[in-house]
């Protein structure tokens, strides 16, 4: 019998979110000369069994010299198909970003470039760029 599952196209073509995070977590090491390093953290996928089947990744900046120490920048979580993803955003970048008082706040993403987008004002916003120098010189 012949297979009747179709053409998958080029698989490696796909970029998951996660993906996007972990190139932009070694962006930041190259930036900041090994310094600081981003971390993407997988959060709680022991049982994607039930029904919050949920992938949930944490985007963190963190350094050798504060071993103790980790600012969380984002997360996102998202099912097995990736977008929609729901995107959340530490209280001062969501705050300096305009998108109301400040707290974690929750909002969807519907496709890659808008993530992408997101992901740009996110990383350039003042408050990461505080957190990062104030990380960087407590390294000294």
């Amino acid at each position: 019998m012949t297979s009747l599952w179709g053409d998958f196209g080029n698989l490696d073509s796909y970029v998951t979110p996660k993906s996007l995070l972990d190139e932009q977590a070694k962006h930041l090491t190259i930036l900041t000369k090994g310094r600081l390093y981003g971390e993407v953290e997988v959060i709680n996928q022991e049982d994607l069994s039930d029904n919050n089947n949920n992938f949930t990744f944490e985007l963190q900046i963190k350094s050798e010299f504060l071993p103790n120490y980790q600012f969380t920048i984002l997360d996102i979580s998202h099912n097995i198909i990736p977008y929609p993803l729901e995107l959340r955003i530490e209280g001062n970048i969501w705050e300096e970003l305009g998108y109301g008082p400040s707290n974690y706040g929750y909002y969807q993403i519907d496709h890659e470039d808008e993530f992408k987008k997101e992901l740009e004002k996110i990383l350039s916003s003042n408050a990461v760029k505080n957190v990062v120098k104030a990380l960087y010189n407590m390294t000294k």
